[in-house]
């Protein structure tokens, strides 16, 4: 959100403070119904919900959620199912490994280190 928040009040961009991140102005004036071929999330800790430290990725109706703790990968096509009941990463090897490259590619960019025990 801090790039737009800076774009809208016609700041100038820091991308120093906000690498993995980009305006959304465009959406909000309607010029752009899409800015983002991919979106990240990071959540590199424990949370007393239950949820695990880990990361995901959605490209396209595809998103990949990776969790630390035990390697694991859960696959879904969002357009078919959007409750995210179906994983199907063992019968979609050729889109696991690209959107695992993906996770990959985005943490070398932005030099995102993995969480360590205490």
């Amino acid at each position: 959100m801090f790039p737009t928040i800076l774009d809208e009040l016609d700041l100038p961009l820091q991308s120093n403070l906000h690498q993995d991140g980009v305006s959304l102005s465009s959406l909000l004036d309607g010029k752009e119904n899409n800015v983002h071929e991919s979106l990240f999330w990071d959540y590199p800790h424990y949370h007393g919900s239950g949820w695990t430290p880990g990361q995901a990725v959605r490209k396209g109706d595809w998103k990949l959620i990776c969790f630390y703790d035990n390697d694991l990968y859960e696959l879904y096509n969002l357009k078919e199912d959007i409750s995210e009941e179906n994983n199907l990463a063992d019968s979609q090897p050729e889109k696991l490994e690209e959107l695992k490259e993906e996770l990959k590619h985005y943490n070398e960019i932005l030099e995102a280190p993995k969480p360590t025990r205490n």
